[in-house]
């Protein structure tokens, strides 16, 4: 775990061994900067105030965290659980293309978004933004967990971080945002202006 975190094997959680910044769940008044460290790291449009305001209001099955440093929002993680009948469709997936132990799953937890401004990296956000994330679905009785990187050439953006919580690269998906950028004309940060060509791999746990 490069140091950074203690495993509690016991209950399955990690805990960060530092507290550099705080993780919170986020508020209303948070929104506005993360949607401006979506535009920015994530691609303009990807996310807006609305789509994170749904996700804080239904908090029974999303997980919104903010890092804050300063004040400042420093970054975002967006989760969520879904059930055996709404996997497919959430991760836009062919139930054969699910591992088998996905698809024995009643409850699956999804750390779907994360981003961190430019600003703060290097400051483990990222990886205490994931992990608080992680142990707030396993508290909820999560039995698999997912999670979608994005690859852009031969670079997967969050390899390191989801393989030190033990996900597994499963499935690559190529040109998964293409329709999506279409439809809400987003500006992907690594394609430039739809179509968004970027691959997803999707990463895969048992719990």
């Amino acid at each position: 775990m490069n140091g950074l975190y203690d495993v509690n094997p016991d209950k399955h959680t990690f805990k960060p061994s530092f507290e550099a910044h705080s993780i919170v769940n986020a508020k209303e008044e948070h929104i506005t900067q993360i949607v401006a460290i979506s535009d920015k790291e994530l691609g303009e449009g990807f996310l807006n105030y609305n789509d994170i305001m749904d996700k804080i209001l239904d908090n029974a099955s999303h997980i919104c965290k903010a890092a804050l440093m300063n004040k400042l929002v420093a970054g975002f993680c967006l989760s969520k659980i879904v059930n055996q009948s709404e996997i497919c469709d959430y991760l836009r997936i062919d139930q054969a293309n699910l591992p088998e132990y996905v698809n024995r799953a009643d409850k699956i937890g999804v750390l779907k978004t994360i981003a961190v401004n430019n600003d703060f990296h290097r400051h483990g956000i990222g990886y205490a933004l994931t992990l608080a994330a992680y142990n707030d679905l396993i508290k909820r009785d999560i039995q698999a967990l997912s999670s979608i990187a994005w690859k852009n050439g031969e670079k997967i953006n969050a390899d390191k971080l989801l393989s030190a919580l033990g996900l597994r690269p499963h499935i690559e998906i190529k040109s998964y945002w293409e329709a999506d950028g279409i439809k809400n004309n987003y500006n992907c940060s690594a394609c430039g202006p739809p179509p968004c060509k970027c691959s997803a791999v999707l990463y895969f746990k048992a719990v």
